[in-house]
């Protein structure tokens, strides 16, 4: 990983997050650059979380073996699928995971292992919306993130339209009842302060917002909007 990605996770965990996530869906980064980036920083003051590209099992142990505390994992359409997602974060005979972590300031007790990190899902298809119910029983799951572009694609929605308007109201009312009642995180992926804002009336725990280059973007233009306005 190169030291200017380094720089941005540390800059962002200095901004006072509650955690950072790593993407590696909509990204360059993929999952093992996002392992040596987790491996770069031993002893970090804020949790990183890790966005996988795939309900893969080696995908989801490599980031964890590196020291995330949790996964975030896409391509969830039912219980089977979530089941699959949940099994790699945990060790035999709970799961599958592989046995080896790769940060030395890690346990080496497969128990606490399991204990220091979290799996989260996404609900992002029309399908994992008619499978909600089965998916949030599924023993050791923390928690389903909403992906509201992909579910209002999915629904036969404008994405555009997902973040800005409430067209995905009864959805979210849906899904947080859903967590509600399993005592599941219920999250939301959020583009801005505003669709941020539009999330936690909902009641989601979980709010990642942006990323790093829009949010850099974001405070460049209105850094050079500032600058311009004072001449």
């Amino acid at each position: 990983m190169t030291e200017r990605s380094r720089s941005t996770v540390v800059a962002y965990a200095a901004a006072g997050f509650d955690f950072v996530c790593l993407d590696c869906q909509h990204s360059e980064l993929d999952e093992t650059r996002a392992a040596e980036l987790l491996r770069s920083d031993p002893a970090p003051q804020t949790p990183v979380m890790v966005r996988v590209s795939d309900n893969r099992q080696a995908l989801i142990g490599r980031v964890l073996d590196a020291g995330a505390v949790g996964v975030i994992v896409p391509d969830i359409d039912d219980a089977s699928d979530a089941e699959r997602a949940v099994a790699a974060t945990r060790y035999p005979p709970a799961g599958q995971r592989s046995f080896g972590p790769t940060r030395d300031d890690l346990p080496r007790d497969p128990r606490l292992l399991e204990d220091r990190v979290v799996c989260l899902v996404m609900i992002e298809t029309a399908r994992a919306l008619a499978n909600l119910d089965d998916i949030c029983r599924v023993s050791g799951l923390a928690g389903v993130l909403v992906g509201p572009g992909d579910l209002s694609i999915s629904c036969g929605l404008a994405p555009e339209r997902a973040f800005s308007s409430g067209q995905l109201d009864d959805v979210m009312a849906r899904i947080a009842a859903a967590c509600v009642e399993n005592d599941l995180i219920f999250g939301a992926y959020a583009t801005d302060v505003a669709s941020a804002a539009r999330w936690r009336a909902h009641g989601c725990d979980l709010i990642p917002v942006g990323s790093g280059t829009r949010l850099l973007r974001s405070a460049a233009s209105d850094l050079n909007h500032v600058l311009r306005r004072s001449n």
